[in-house]
């Protein structure tokens, strides 16, 4: 397993012990998986929820995803969108999220 993916199925796993079937989706996307990478590169995680959220919902995902970083001592850059956003919002058609959930890697 690559530390790639390592690093993401490790927040997908603290991600679902705190928020449980809360959590759809977590997405690695950009230079990560284009090969574009360099050694300082940034990880950028899509969090796709079940629900809308709160914004203290909101902080708690960010914390996991803070302390993955730090863990592995590595920049982490995460979005947060529910499903609703995605199917009812125009954020379906953003550029990055569609990106991502196309040619994302899934945890």
């Amino acid at each position: 397993m690559t530390k790639k993916i390592k690093i993401l199925k490790e927040i997908k796993l603290l991600l679902t012990q705190k928020a449980g079937e809360d959590i759809r989706d977590v997405v690695l996307y950009g230079s990560q998986v284009h090969k574009k990478r360099n050694r300082d590169s940034d990880y950028d995680i899509l969090i796709v929820l079940n629900r809308k959220y709160s914004w203290p919902e909101r902080r708690s995902i960010l914390d996991i995803c803070y302390e993955v970083s730090l863990k592995y001592d590595i920049i982490i850059d995460s979005k947060i969108i529910s499903i609703q956003e995605i199917e009812e919002t125009p954020l379906r058609s953003h550029p990055l999220y569609k990106n991502a959930l196309m040619h994302g890697i899934y945890a």
